[in-house]
C-alpha cells in the first residue's frame, strides 16, 4: 500500500479526483483505522472541500465500497495470468489461484504484511470484513468455473461449484482471530504460541478444501513455510522451524 500523502493539487479531472480521495482513505484507515477516521480528516488529506468531497461519495461508508471495490480489482488482476493460461489444468489452474489469493507470492509478502496489518488492527474489522466480501463477490464466479472445468473432466467431485467457493472463500474470515494473535504476540516482541496455531489453522484449511473438492489429504498447497514469517515481518532469526 502507498503510504505517501498524495499531493493536494487543485485541478484534477473527476475521475482522478475520486482516486485521490480513496488513496487518502486508504492511508488513513490503515493508521487511524476505519472506525476512527472521520470525512474530515479524509478532506483535509485530499485538500477538498466538503462539497468536492460529496460530489463524489455520499458518506464514509460510499467510500469504503470503493477501497473495497479497488482492492478486489487487484486481487482479480494477479489471478488473470492464471486464469488466461491455455495450458494449465484445472487441478494446477485452481491451485495457484487459491496460493496467489491467500498468501499472493513469498517474494511479495512483505508488501502483503503491511496489508495485514491495516486490516487486522482494532477499530478495522468493518474493512476487513467489506474488503472480504468484495474479492468474494468478484473472483467467486471466476473460481468457480475453474472448479465446474475440473468436475467437467473429473478432476474434482463437488456437487455445487459454487457453494463451494464461498465457503472456501469465507476460510479466510476464519483465521481472523489467529492472525490477530500472532500479530500481537509479534508486537510484544514474541514468537510462539500463536505463530504455530496459525500455521496448524492454515493446514487445516488446506485439509478442508481438499475435502470439499473430493481430493486426498495435501494435494493443494496452502500455505508453504516460512510465508507467514514474512507477512508477519517477524525479524531475521525468529522464523518457524518448519
Amino acid at each position: 500500500m502507498n503510504t505517501t500523502i498524495p499531493a493536494k493539487r487543485k485541478n484534477l479531472t473527476p475521475q482522478a479526483r475520486r482516486a485521490q480521495l480513496v488513496d487518502c482513505a486508504q492511508i488513513l484507515f490503515a493508521t487511524k483505522g476505519y472506525e476512527a477516521t472521520t470525512i474530515g480528516d479524509v478532506m483535509a488529506m485530499a485538500g477538498v472541500s466538503k462539497g468536492g468531497f460529496y460530489h463524489h461519495f455520499q458518506s464514509k461508508e460510499a467510500l469504503l465500497e470503493a477501497l473495497a471495490e479497488r482492492m478486489a480489482l487487484q486481487a482479480l488482476a494477479t489471478i488473470e495470468p492464471i486464469l488466461e493460461d491455455p495450458w494449465l489444468d484445472p487441478f494446477t489452474r485452481l491451485n495457484r489461484v487459491l496460493r496467489q489469493l491467500r498468501i499472493r507470492k513469498s517474494e511479495t509478502a512483505p508488501d502483503v504484511g503491511k496489508a495485514f496489518d491495516a486490516a487486522f488492527q482494532p477499530g478495522n474489522i468493518v474493512l476487513f470484513d467489506r474488503i472480504r466480501r468484495a474479492i468474494t463477490a468478484i473472483v467467486a464466479p471466476v473460481i468457480s468455473k475453474v472448479i465446474a472445468d475440473g468436475v467437467a473432466e473429473k478432476v474434482f467431485d463437488v456437487p455445487d461449484p459454487e457453494s463451494c467457493v464461498e465457503i472456501i472463500l469465507h476460510l479466510n474470515a476464519a483465521a481472523y482471530d489467529a492472525v490477530s494473535a500472532a500479530m500481537a504476540e509479534r508486537d510484544r516482541g514474541e514468537r510462539g504460541p500463536a505463530l504455530d496455531r496459525l500455521y496448524r489453522m492454515m493446514e487445516m484449511q488446506g485439509i478442508a478444501v481438499d475435502r470439499l473438492l473430493g481430493l486426498p489429504d495435501g494435494s493443494l498447497t496452502w500455505i508453504e513455510p516460512g510465508t507467514l514469517e514474512k507477512i508477519l515481518q517477524l525479524p531475521a532469526g525468529e522464523s518457524s522451524a518448519r
